[in-house]
C-alpha cells in the first residue's frame, strides 16, 4: 500500500527537526515520519474541538501534524526551553492555526491552561501510557489524549460541554 503524500509544510518541518540536534533521535527519514507524523495523525478523530493544547511540543509532535489535518482548529504549542521555541516558531509560521507559547504549563505569560488543576498524577498517568492505556482525563475545561492515540506527549482539548 502506498503512502500518501505528506502536506509540503509538514516535509519541510520534518526535513527541519532531523536535521536540527536534539529534537529527535530518529535520524531516518522514514522512520522520523512514521513517529513523528504518522503516529501523531492516529489522534486526529478525538479532536472534536480546539484550541487544542500540545503541551511540551519539543520539535513540534504531534501538534504540527494534527493542525495541518485540522485546519478548522487553532493549536497551541506550549514550549519552555527558548531553543526550542525559535525552531517551532519558524516551522509554525506556515500554519495560521498555530500559535507557540514559550512558557511552562504551570505558568507564565499567557498560559493556556489553568495549572492550579493539573496535578502530578495525571502528568505522570501520561507519561506511562501502561498504567492508563485507553482512558481520557477531564481536567477542568480540558481534556487530555495522549496514551490512547499512542501519542508520546500530552494533548490537551476543551471537554464536551456539560449537560444537566
Amino acid at each position: 500500500m502506498a503512502r500518501q503524500a505528506l502536506d509540503p509544510r509538514l516535509e519541510r518541518w520534518l526535513d527541519a527537526l532531523l536535521a536540527t540536534p536534539g529534537l529527535t533521535a530518529t535520524g531516518e527519514r522514514q522512520a522520523a515520519r512514521r513517529l513523528h507524523v504518522d503516529d501523531a495523525l492516529a489522534a486526529r478523530g478525538l479532536l472534536e474541538r480546539g484550541p487544542v493544547v500540545d503541551v511540551g511540543s519539543g520539535g513540534g509532535s504531534p501538534g504540527l501534524p494534527l493542525a495541518a489535518a485540522r485546519p478548522d482548529l487553532e493549536f497551541v504549542l506550549l514550549e519552555s526551553i527558548a531553543w526550542k521555541c525559535r525552531f517551532l516558531e519558524q516551522a509554525a509560521a506556515e500554519f495560521p492555526n498555530v500559535r507557540v507559547v514559550c512558557a511552562r504549563a504551570e505558568g507564565g505569560a499567557d498560559p493556556p491552561i489553568d495549572a492550579s488543576s493539573v496535578s502530578p498524577v495525571t502528568f505522570d498517568q501520561f507519561a506511562n501510557p501502561a498504567s492508563n492505556p485507553s482512558e481520557k482525563i477531564a481536567i477542568g475545561p480540558w481534556t487530555v489524549i495522549g496514551a490512547e492515540a499512542g501519542l508520546r506527549s500530552l494533548v490537551f482539548v476543551p471537554s464536551p460541554a456539560v449537560t444537566s
